[in-house]
């Protein structure tokens, strides 16, 4: 998968899973598919949302050292330390 698509499965289920934002970003990229709204620019917009990460990841909650985090808060701390964060989104679709 290249980053788009990537970038449009991980949008889609967090969409699927009721959040507002990547709703709206689908809907601009289905309305306008040759907009200036790169990949790049919808990545850092939207997948560093609250709402999009706990849509996307859920709330459950994960042991991390000693402490318990939401999945959402997790996560999205270890993609903002990835080299590549969209490559870290693509181990969570499909």
């Amino acid at each position: 998968m290249n980053k788009k698509e990537i970038l449009i499965k991980a949008l889609e289920k967090a969409r699927d899973n009721g959040s507002r934002i990547a709703r709206q970003y689908l809907t601009r990229m289905a309305e306008n598919p040759k907009s200036e709204w790169s990949s790049d620019v919808v990545f850092k917009v939207c997948c560093f949302d609250h709402d999009f990460a706990e849509k996307f990841w859920g709330k459950y909650l994960i042991i991390d050292g000693r402490k318990l985090l939401p999945a959402w808060k997790y996560h999205i701390q270890k993609m903002v330390l990835s080299k590549e964060p969209i490559m870290y989104l693509s181990k969570f679709v499909q």
